[in-house]
């Protein structure tokens, strides 16, 4: 049977398979939105930060797959919450820091604080890295050139971490307290670096600068996760 239908799909088809037990906050789904800067493509310099966390304004269900509330209780995009209805009164509980989410989850009892960055933030680094890495080939080798990406992950009750998309252009909206923590940090810093850059590209100094890349305040709050002038890699 199993065979007979994969015949029956087409080649340029997508499978995709529906997490069944995700993990939630406030009986919530949720997921990460964080962001990766390359910075540089010659030589690479891929930066990352650890953005924050989108909740569905909804409870979690599968009862209600079939209507048409099921957009607020599955997609935790901030663009489709912004459409529910309540959304102006409750928006600030759409959008969590890094930082409360580490306390909700500590105060829960699913994993302390101190071992977060070791179990879900590296695995969110290594798939960031190894996309970035699988894409390389196909980036453009050209001085001055930069991106900023914004990835979507979701974990597990088990603690799994799924990339959901890679997105160029990131919304940089400020409708929460918390993005208006998050985004100009971001934004600002993506700019201050790649203009940095710019100018060491003129002074032909570029390879030097990145190599030291994190002793310059430039870098802000982002971290490195491939550094190509000293083979630094994630």
């Amino acid at each position: 049977i199993i065979i007979m239908t994969l015949h029956l799909i087409k080649l340029n088809s997508i499978i995709q398979k529906y997490i069944e037990k995700p993990l939630l906050l406030e009986s919530r789904k949720f997921d990460i939105r964080c962001y990766a800067l390359i910075a540089s493509t010659s030589p690479l310099l891929l930066l990352f930060h650890n953005g924050y966390a989108r909740l569905s304004l909804n409870k979690y269900s599968l009862d209600d797959i079939e209507e048409k509330s099921a957009i607020f209780t599955h997609l935790t995009n901030n663009c489709i919450q912004k459409k529910h209805p309540d959304y102006n009164n409750f928006k600030e509980s759409s959008i969590w820091s890094i930082e409360k989410l580490k306390v909700y989850l500590e105060e829960n009892s699913i994993l302390k604080t101190e071992d977060f960055s070791k179990t879900i933030e590296l695995k969110i680094k290594r798939i960031i890295a190894y996309v970035c890495r699988a894409a390389y080939t196909r980036l453009e080798k050209k001085l001055g050139t930069f991106e900023l990406l914004g990835f979507d992950f979701m974990v597990d009750e088990s603690l799994k971490v799924f990339l959901l998309e890679a997105n160029t252009n990131p919304a940089i909206s400020t409708n929460t307290n918390c993005l208006k923590n998050v985004i100009p940090t971001v934004v600002n810093t993506t700019l201050d670096l790649v203009i940095k850059l710019h100018e060491q590209i003129e002074s032909k100094n570029i390879e030097e600068y990145i190599k030291n890349i994190k002793s310059q305040k430039e870098i802000g709050t982002f971290e490195v996760l491939i550094n190509e002038t000293n083979q630094e890699r994630l």
